[in-house]
């Protein structure tokens, strides 16, 4: 059952309501630059950079780690992204809105003409979802923000690039000493406020 997920079969009208709200929230939203247009030619090309880099001028190993969230948008906790997006909106009412859209959520599966009873959703964004991608980049956000508070990620000369990210995946770039506070920056950005 790896390769299944659940799509968002939602109404036009909601659909509609999210492209409303979309334009709203992302007004004041201050995204890491690391995560700004970033696609994953762009990510290759600040690898080969670091490379290249740390070939020719420092001589030092290179050690690359890279962090696939499979599934990202399904695991993704709601504790922690209404934490994230109210530290957004500032406690704005489109907090509420997006709120009351995430609460009381209930699903089904329809597989091979059967339909399953409902159950509760209790994580993730939905697939398909007008605000999905959005609310993702809200929630890794913080991520990102620890990790370069924490001067970890990719440096090209005295510029910091920090950890490229595009979708899901991320990579982290540190010496073998700076792998376990990688972990631990990832961990506590998993963890529930």
């Amino acid at each position: 059952m790896d390769n299944y997920r659940g799509i968002a079969v939602t109404p036009v009208i909601s659909k509609l309501f999210e492209c409303t709200i979309l334009p709203r929230l992302t007004v004041n939203f201050n995204q890491s630059p690391l995560q700004f247009g970033l696609s994953m030619l762009m990510a290759s090309l600040i690898i080969t950079e670091a490379r290249a880099e740390v070939k020719l001028v420092t001589m030092e190993p290179l050690f690359l780690i890279t962090v696939d969230s499979q599934k990202a948008f399904d695991v993704v906790d709601y504790i922690i992204l209404l934490d994230a997006l109210y530290d957004h909106t500032q406690n704005h009412p489109l907090w509420s809105i997006v709120k009351n859209l995430y609460s009381g959520l209930v699903s089904r599966v329809k597989w091979k003409g059967t339909i399953s009873d409902s159950f509760n959703i209790h994580q993730g964004v939905r697939q398909g979802g007008i605000l999905s991608p959005f609310l993702y980049k809200v929630y890794v956000n913080n991520l990102l923000e620890d990790l370069k508070s924490h001067n970890l990620g990719l440096k090209i000369g005295t510029n910091y690039v920090g950890c490229p990210t595009c979708g899901r995946h991320s990579l982290l770039k540190q010496q073998p000493s700076g792998i376990t506070m990688h972990a631990f920056c990832c961990n506590s950005s998993c963890q529930t406020v």
